[in-house]
């Protein structure tokens, strides 16, 4: 799930377990058009972004394909993009050298780079992780693009996209699987937030490789879905969960911030942050097949 603005409106689109690729209009909470099809299996990976001034949509399928959508038509772009084995399991929006790019991980283990111009691979995949790359996110250390990487059972990785190499060592290990990443900024640090399979969230100093204090806890089950963005000028991550809750975090002091917030009936799995009338919202995605829209200035829906 991810969102963005066509035509100057704020949208959602999410991927499902029918193939589908939907867009939803942040204002009246309901969908624009007819689904985007194309995808044969489950669509568990979207990012949002420009391409010449276009908005569009990167979408990953567990038919291991990667496919680009205008979303001002919600027509493909193009052929669909192969080269992973498996299925796509995390894929991110950004620029490199100013070229528009996306970044895909998959249950391959592989860590693919797309020049979003040609719809091509750019340089062969980056290898490393021994299991499922389940997220990937995009950010910059000391001025250099990087990709943060997470997989099951697993380091979380740093990789330079000028080079496509590794930064130093992975980061040290979480001691359970990386299920969801999201990079950000807390007083000028770049940083990075992870969920994982133990519960916690972790807030990791990507200059140093190293964690930032001990784990944000509170949630009881799989943290799945991390989000990054600020409210009211504080840096917050927005975090959802298997255990049904969706909770917001001060990154400053690594403290929740209000009351964890409840609606959803099943695991969530899916969360991104945007604006809907110049509100910061939070939008979620959950097994219990519905998106809902949290306002994150009340914590409520």
């Amino acid at each position: 799930m991810a969102t963005g603005l066509v035509k100057g409106l704020p949208v959602a689109v999410t991927g499902g377990a029918d193939a589908t690729v939907r867009v939803w209009n942040l204002t009246t909470r309901k969908p624009l058009g007819q689904p985007m099809t194309g995808h044969t299996s489950t669509v568990g990976a979207v990012a949002v972004g420009q391409v010449k001034g276009l908005p569009v949509a990167v979408t990953g399928g567990a038919d291991a394909t990667v496919r680009v959508w205008d979303l001002t038509t919600r027509k493909p772009l193009g052929q669909p993009m192969t080269g992973h084995t498996d299925a796509i399991s995390a894929v991110a929006i950004g620029r490199v050298s100013g070229r528009p790019i996306a970044i895909t991980g998959g249950q391959d283990g592989m860590v693919r780079v797309w020049d979003l111009t040609t719809r091509k691979p750019l340089g062969q995949p980056m290898t490393g992780h021994t299991g499922t790359v389940g997220s990937v996110a995009l950010g910059q250390v000391n001025n250099r693009p990087v990709a943060i990487t997470g997989g099951a059972g697993d380091a979380v990785r740093l990789w330079d996209l000028s080079t496509r190499k590794l930064l130093g060592q992975p980061m040290s290990r979480d001691p359970s699987n990386v299920f969801s990443v999201a990079a950000g900024q807390v007083n000028g640090r770049p940083v990075a937030v992870t969920g994982s399979w133990d519960a916690t969230v972790r807030v990791w100093d990507l200059t140093t490789r190293k964690p930032l204090g001990q784990p944000m806890t509170g949630h009881t089950r799989p943290v799945f879905a991390v989000a990054v963005g600020k409210v009211n000028g504080r840096p917050v991550a927005v975090t959802g969960s298997w255990d049904a809750t969706v909770r917001v975090w001060d990154l400053t002091t690594r403290k929740p911030l209000g009351q964890p917030m409840t609606g959803h009936t099943q695991p969530i799995e899916e969360v991104t942050i945007g604006e809907v009338n110049g509100r910061p919202v939070a939008v979620t995605g959950s097994l219990d097949t519905t998106v809902r829209v949290w306002d994150l200035n009340s914590y409520t829906r």
